[in-house]
Parts: C-alpha cells; structure tokens; sequence
C-alpha cells in the first residue's frame, strides 16, 4: 500500500478537534488518541463517523464492491465495522479490543454477528492482547497472517516525571467495565488496617461505598492524572476476568511515570507487566494477595524505586505510541 493520504476513523464522539487542542496547550497526550497521528509517518487524515442507520448497516452487509482506491484505519471493532459497511476503502485494516470478551459472555449475538461479516472484510485486524489472536482467528475464521498481536503504547514524553511526595500514598485509576472495584476497595481496607498513614487515592465512576480514610475522585483530566501519578508511591489495580488486558493503559502510563504497578492477572497481563521487574502480579479477586503485594513495595522504597526504573526502561523500549504506530504501519503494509 502507498501514495496517499490514509483515513483514519473514529466514532463521532471522540472529538479529535479538541484533543488536538489540548495537546498543542501540552494538556493531553499524543495529537490524536492513541497517537493514530504517527501512522504512516503522518501521511493520514482523520474521519469520524456516525452511529449506523439500520438502512446503512442493511446496505454495507449487502454490498458486494469495494472501492479501487484509497486506505481505511480504525483503531477497535465498533468503528472497523462502521467503515467496512458504511465508508469502505480498498485497503482497511482494524483493531479488535472487546469483541473477545463479548464473544465469551454471549452477549449481543446479533450485533456481534453484523461485526464479523463486517470485519471480515479487513486485510488486516490486529490485538492488544496476545491472548486473543487464537480466539479472533476463530471467530473471524481469518488465516495468521491477517490477525496480528501488537502491543499498546503511550506517549512516554507526555507519561514522564520522578517526583515523589514524602508520605507513603497508593494511587488506583479506570473505570473500564472490567475494573474489580470491590476487590480493590477491600484490599485497601486492608492496606489503611496494617499502615495507617498511607494515603489512598481512587479515580473511579464506581457507586460502591469506599472504606474509611479511601478518596475517591470522580474525573481526572490528563495533566491532573499525571500529576497523581507523580505523587503516588506505587500504583494499584483490580480487574475481573478479561482478555481485552483491563488495566494496560494505566500499567503503561503509570509504568513511563516510574511508579511500579501492583495488578490482577489476566490472560496478557504479562505481554505489558513483568511480575517481580517492572511490578506485581497477583491473583484475580484475591484482595489479600493484592494488599501484600503493596504493603511489601510500601516497605521496601528501593526495590520500589528499581521496579519503577525498570518499568520506564521496558515502556520506553517496547511500549511507546511511536512504538506501536510503527508496527500498525509495517503490518498493513505502510
């Protein structure tokens, strides 16, 4: 694939426009979301696209033409599939993140089965977990070379500082709907129970009742939430099953910050996490596991401190939005 511009898509709720804004103000992240603006090396332009009319979603499955030119992009199946029936280009490639844990809890059949048709459409698809490529393949019924596992990446310039505040403090981010808020609310139960001075932070959309001594805020913008990172001490996840890896986006960020991660497992957790190097792993709903695993990072600031070096060395080599901008590139043959 060359010459052109390639269009990358987004839903209609992301608005680009602002985004870029802030980061031009240094307020956000990379110039587009998951800094799509590096592909090609910036040869692509940005579409946004409507939720589908029944009529266009009729009309895209039943189409069966694509166009002789041009280049289509998008970064997860919920705007892949919008492009394949509604925007079609001759050449399109797309992420997957949720459909594998949709496909397990049976939800949505219908939808789902609009989806494949749609996407199997794609030259190309790839992953962020190395745990769905099997199930992709299956459910897509795609040869190997046109599902690929590439890694996440964040933009470690924006991701960076070593401050560190005095007192002891414990820093949890997301509310994705994979997030274990009772678990991780218990372990830090737990955590203020065997060291009271410690300083619990939480930025979640949960309605739970936090424990005693727990903040909670609501909506962190990225500079407030990079801020967090710099004054924690270690950060802190709780996810329930998945195979999407709930949690890589704080790992990452969090590990670019230096602050070693303290997370539940799930199946490619260890594609962004090295248990024991850059932070810890621990089991799935096991609040005291969870808890032991801080309190022993609280205990110890120099292995605390090596973790989060190496974490910033291993997101920095492997896991950068330069990164993985270059690797979308190369599979879909830029």
């Amino acid at each position: 694939m060359s010459g052109g511009l390639v269009d990358v898509f987004f839903s209609s709720s992301r608005d680009v426009e602002s985004w870029e804004k802030r980061f031009e103000g240094g307020e956000a992240p990379d110039r587009w979301p998951y800094g799509l603006n590096r592909l090609f090396d910036g040869r692509v332009r940005y579409e946004q696209l409507q939720p589908l009319s029944r009529a266009q979603t009729f009309s895209g499955l039943l189409a069966r033409k694509r166009p002789s030119v041009g280049a289509g992009i998008a970064w997860d199946e919920n705007v892949g599939y919008r492009m394949a029936l509604s925007e079609p280009r001759e050449y399109m490639a797309s992420g997957i993140v949720w459909a594998t844990d949709e496909l397990a809890s049976r939800s949505s059949p219908l939808e789902l089965a609009v989806k494949r048709h749609a996407l199997r459409k794609m030259d190309a698809v790839w992953c962020l977990s190395s745990a769905q490529v099997a199930p992709i393949q299956s459910w897509l019924n795609m040869e190997g070379e046109r599902v690929h596992f590439v890694p996440f990446g964040v933009d470690t310039s924006f991701w960076s500082g070593v401050e560190e505040n005095s007192e002891p403090c414990i820093f949890s981010v997301g509310g994705d709907r994979d997030r274990d808020t009772e678990t991780l609310f218990r372990a830090l139960a737990l955590i203020r129970e065997a060291m009271p001075s410690v300083r619990l932070r939480v930025q979640t959309s949960s309605t739970l009742e936090p424990p005693e001594g727990v903040e909670v805020v609501r909506y962190l913008t990225h500079v407030e939430l990079r801020s967090a990172y710099s004054q924690s001490s270690l950060v802190m996840v709780a996810t329930r099953p998945n195979l999407h890896v709930s949690g890589m986006t704080v790992s990452l960020e969090s590990g670019a910050m230096r602050r070693p991660v303290v997370i539940t497992g799930s199946p490619g957790m260890a594609d962004y996490v090295e248990d024991g190097v850059t932070g810890l792993i621990t089991k799935q709903g096991d609040a005291a596991q969870l808890a032991a695993g801080a309190l022993s990072l609280l205990r110890d600031p120099a292995r605390r401190a090596e973790m989060g070096l190496r974490a910033r060395e291993r997101v920095t080599r492997a896991h950068s939005s330069v990164r993985m901008a270059d690797r979308i590139t190369q599979l879909v043959g830029g």
